[in-house]
């Protein structure tokens, strides 16, 4: 498989830019680690969000008791 991956060594892919800067192996995994961490808690945070709507509440609420949330309007079959 020499022709197709170019050595023995694997596939040679060439690290991406960003915004223009070619970057070597170590600014390039903390560029990536930091990318990633963002993107984590981003994630966190919309779920905190979400948790802390109504839409959150009644899921929370459907948990301890479905009938009871029933009584007060809200359909746990949606």
């Amino acid at each position: 498989f020499y022709a197709v991956t170019g050595g023995t060594d694997g596939l040679r892919i060439n690290r991406p830019t960003l915004l223009g800067f070619e970057l070597t192996r170590d600014p390039f995994e903390i560029a990536l680690l930091v990318l990633v961490v963002a993107i984590s808690l981003a994630a966190i945070w919309g779920v905190q969000r979400y948790f802390v709507s109504s839409g959150g509440q009644a899921l929370a609420a459907i948990k301890t008791n479905e009938t009871r949330l029933e009584y007060l309007g809200v359909s746990a079959k949606k």
